[in-house]
């Protein structure tokens, strides 16, 4: 079910916080927490065909990347994590630092294998057969309408288990795999 164009639902007397596409793939509208503050934009960067160099890509709109967000959003569950443990965040803080780590592991073979700024695909290097075509591809959001995220009402939780089935990388904040790591070993 999409919640169109909402900024926020309420639900049983509990405020439910839903972002906005305004570009889908790069441009979002954040819900303030308590709805008093006005919205954030959050922009990625936006990158479109080199017509002089094909298939290298040229920047349109600098923005942020999808490991930078990892990072802030690791920095403040470790934050949160030190102020009120729990085994969620312990679980949430070890997904995003492997969604992290595969996220770098890409640039770095990308990179290696001289594709990075190209629409060209890079070889596989975990084993799996087709890097083009995952096994689920979730339906992006329509511009202007709320994406569906288990906090809406759509798609699963996190994944459990690396793709093709290879061990994950290690990635992400060092300080925060100590910091989650040493909770751990208090708590046992």
């Amino acid at each position: 079910m999409r919640l169109g164009g909402c900024l926020a639902a309420v639900e049983n007397n509990e405020r439910k916080r839903v972002m906005k596409v305004l570009s889908s793939g790069h441009r979002y509208e954040l819900a303030s927490f308590e709805g008093r503050a006005p919205a954030q934009v959050l922009q990625f960067i936006e990158k479109r065909h080199n017509l002089a160099a094909p298939p290298a890509f040229h920047t349109v709109v600098d923005g942020t990347t999808n490991e930078e967000v990892l990072a802030v959003l690791i920095d403040r569950m470790v934050y949160l994590q030190a102020k009120c443990p729990c085994r969620e965040n312990v679980h949430a803080i070890e997904h995003m630092q492997m969604a992290l780590g595969w996220l770098e592991r890409r640039t770095t073979v990308r990179k290696t294998q001289g594709v990075e700024g190209t629409d060209k695909p890079h070889k596989c290097v975990c084993g799996c057969e087709d890097v083009a075509t995952p096994a689920v591809q979730p339906e992006p959001p329509v511009q202007g309408e709320v994406a569906q995220t288990p906090a809406t009402g759509g798609g699963a939780g996190p994944a459990t288990e690396a793709p093709g089935g290879a061990p994950a990388p290690e990635g992400g904040n060092a300080a925060a795999k100590v910091k989650v790591k040493a909770k751990r070993k208090s708590k046992q």
